[in-house]
Order: structure tokens, then sequence, then C-alpha cells
């Protein structure tokens, strides 16, 4: 139990926004020093093959950012279930998105299946991540709009569930399993 604040849906938005800040910052500094390779001594198609080169790496490197966002957003989620939505009676041990879905919906919440077979490709693409990276140079092409794609399944989704949640409140139910 590390947390001082918990998990919730702002850390969707903070990995986002965390992601954005970098990459603005590598575009500036790699326009900046592509502009003073344009602007020196080489001919022009000189500068245009290296520059070309480090606006490619620099793209490269933000698939490998986006790659982040979309491995740590789905272990929100799971933070998520085990302490904001689940009972205090819940199994202490989930081992894996299935299995928590499978929790939640023993619980009384509901999960559209189209949603929910969205939520396990994700989850698909979330341990390909952790267990075979892609090799160095070749990424997944992922960016920003990926993550936002994510993060509103992830929004729509946690709706219902606070909906479900009011709609079958009883008391003492605000205990949440702070176990993961």
């Amino acid at each position: 139990d590390y947390w001082v604040y918990g998990i919730d849906e702002e850390e969707l938005d903070y990995t986002i926004n965390l992601i954005k800040g970098f990459l603005g910052a590598a575009d500036e500094s790699i326009e900046r020093h592509c502009a003073a390779i344009e602007s020196g001594d080489l001919d022009k198609d000189a500068a245009g093959e290296i520059t070309s080169d480090y606006r490619y790496y620099n793209w490269i490197e933000k698939s490998y950012l986006w790659s982040f966002a979309l491995w740590r957003m789905p272990g929100i989620l799971e933070a998520m279930i085990v302490t904001k939505f689940l009972p205090a009676n819940a199994p202490k041990r989930l081992i894996g998105i299935k299995a928590k879905i499978e929790a939640m919906k023993k619980a009384g919440y509901s999960l559209d299946p189209s949603d929910e077979e969205e939520l396990l490709a994700w989850s698909n693409l979330r341990n390909l991540f952790s267990h075979l990276p892609p090799e160095q140079y070749r990424p997944i092409h992922l960016d920003e709009k990926d993550s936002q794609e994510y993060k509103a399944l992830v929004l729509r989704i946690c709706n219902v569930w606070k909906d479900d949640n009011n709609q079958q409140r009883q008391p003492g139910s605000e205990d949440r399993n702070p176990t993961l």
C-alpha cells in the first residue's frame, strides 16, 4: 500500500500529458538542431538527409513513448478496479484483466460485450509490450490518438460502473479492497 492519494481517472490524463510534455520538448530540440543544420555550410541535399534522419528517429522515439502510455493506462484501470470498485470481500489476488472483469461481473457490475472485447484487445497489446517488446528502431506505431481512444473507453466503462455502484450501494460498501 504505497499510494498517498490513490489511483483514479485523472491518472489517465496525467500519463497522456506527461508524454505530450516530453514529446513537445523533444520536438523543439530536434527542430532547433535541424534549423541549425539547414542554415549551416552543408549543401541543401546533405542537410536534408541529415535532418530527415533526426526527424525519423524522433518519430520512432515518439512511438515508444506512446507505447509507454498504453502500457501504463491498463494498469491504472486494473488498480481502479481493485481499489475503487470491487467490494472489500472480493478475492485478494486477481491476476490479469480477465480475472478482474469476472470479479466485477460477480460483484454486480455490468460491461457491454463490445467494450469487454475492446478492453481485452488493448490488454493483449499491453501484454505484448511487456513480454515481447518491439525491437530497437522498429516500434509498433502508436500516437496520441491511440492513447485518447483507450482513455475514452476506460472513462466510458468507469462511468457505467459508477452508475452500477450507485444503484447497488449498501451501508458499508464504501470500503474498497486496497490490495493488488
